[in-house]
């Protein structure tokens, strides 16, 4: 769902905020993004309590906060209270709808912004097959990696709670499925990681997770060592990342 910016809402948000003006980047001349009067995060969010209006992170008086998932000017929303930052397979209550941060989660567009990469070598066999993207893995380990390059870099904000939730199934029992959420470059760093028991039908699993560092150039890692005997046919689906 796309996000939709009113700008009558944008008016509104810039002509009540407490600094009537850009941050010119201070002592340092940067403007960090998310920050008070700096631009806006992918999503359209900011840190703390600060909301997006026209692309910029400003604080509001006298009018409340866009609440948990979303800022004003967004269309994400939630409903619900969310599991604890962190929690594994079910991820807690509620349902939580937004704009979805990985482009081709869904796989329509093949395998665009997608990798496939063999740690140690191994057979290379996978694909899309019916808008998922599937691999025949043997006794070996490999990673099904997204990044949204050469696009904008995806970056998650610190104290901001995330749902992350995708589909898999395996056809013979894998010894292990990592989802991970986490810095696409080096040093790889680690914001949400959860190993997860997939069955033999296609199931949906969802997370929820809370940075305690902004991550600037953030990725999503499905690392799967197959199994020690013989080939499971692995599939995974409808990747999501939402801000809620």
């Amino acid at each position: 769902m796309r996000s939709i910016l009113f700008p009558s809402i944008a008016v509104a948000l810039l002509a009540t905020c407490s600094h009537p003006t850009i941050k010119g980047g201070g002592d340092s001349g940067t403007c960090t993004p998310g920050t008070e009067l700096c631009a806006c995060l992918a999503g359209g969010l900011c840190t703390g309590d600060l909301v997006c209006g026209s692309n910029l992170c400003v604080r509001i008086i006298g009018v409340g906060n866009g609440g948990t998932g979303g800022s004003v000017g967004d269309d994400a929303a939630a409903s619900g209270t969310g599991g604890t930052g962190g929690s594994g397979q079910g991820g807690g209550g509620g349902t939580v709808t937004g704009t979805n941060l990985v482009t081709n989660g869904d796989f329509t567009q093949g395998q665009m912004f997608w990798k496939y990469i063999l740690n140690g070598g191994g057979n290379d066999s996978h694909g899309v097959t019916n808008v998922m993207f599937c691999a025949a893995i043997g006794n070996q380990s490999v990673t099904i990696g997204w990044d949204p390059s050469p696009g904008p870099a995806l970056m998650l904000a610190s104290g901001t709670h995330y749902r992350f939730s995708y589909k898999a199934s395996a056809s013979t029992a894998l010894i292990t499925f990592t989802s991970k959420v986490g810095h696409a470059v080096d040093p790889f760093g680690t914001d949400f990681q959860q190993d997860v028991q997939v069955p033999t039908n296609l199931t949906s699993f969802m997370h929820d997770f809370t940075p305690n560092n902004p991550d600037d150039q953030t990725g999503i890692a499905f690392i799967i060592q197959g199994p020690n005997t013989g080939t499971s046919n692995v599939c995974i689906d409808d990747v999501s990342l939402v801000a809620n």
